[in-house]
């Protein structure tokens, strides 16, 4: 375990000897998500979306991360279905048209790479959601598990878990932007 903790400390830290302070945005990066609906996944991603992240390879606990995420850029491939998501009873974008995802605390080391716990604001509630994230070359790339009750989405006749799972996955890979 501890040479795959090496491993992944070293991949990260391939060509950056020091501290990798970056920005980020779709350009470079990407934040995908999973849902689920009458037991049949519904991926979906989102277009628009910024932020910086701190990692050291040599203090992978001290890793911090800042992310923005323009919710109205929500994607799943199916206009109808969109339209429906950015609705009031979903992630109401016209009052809340940002989520925030932001560092609270120190990572801790969760095989096989780290758990970095952080808040998730998302229709004006904010909940604690850590990350797991790992090293992919010189990106970051990782995921969460949230509940979407615990913020709201999905209320109304879309409340209903036998038809909408409560359980989303997001994943990401966070790269510097071209210089």
């Amino acid at each position: 375990q501890r040479l795959l903790l090496a491993a992944l400390l070293a991949a990260l830290g391939a060509g950056n000897a020091t501290a990798a302070e970056f920005r980020f945005d779709a350009s470079s990066a990407s934040l995908g998500f999973e849902g689920s609906y009458g037991g049949e996944p519904v991926p979906g991603k989102f277009h628009r979306f910024s932020g910086s992240a701190n990692f050291d390879p040599a203090a992978p606990a001290a890793a911090r991360f800042d992310l923005s995420i323009d919710v109205a850029s929500l994607d799943t491939e199916y206009a109808d279905r969109d339209d429906v998501l950015k609705s009031p009873e979903w992630f109401a974008v016209e009052q809340h048209p940002e989520a925030r995802w932001v560092s609270t605390a120190d990572c801790t080391a969760a095989a096989p790479g780290w758990r970095c716990p952080g808040e998730l604001t998302l229709r004006g509630v904010t909940r604690a959601v850590p990350i797991d994230i790992g090293a992919e070359g010189a990106a970051v790339v990782g995921r969460a598990t949230l509940n979407r009750r615990d913020f709201g989405v999905g209320s109304g006749e879309w409340d209903d878990p036998e038809t909408i799972a409560d359980i989303v996955t997001v994943s990401f890979r966070l790269a510097p932007l071209a210089p």
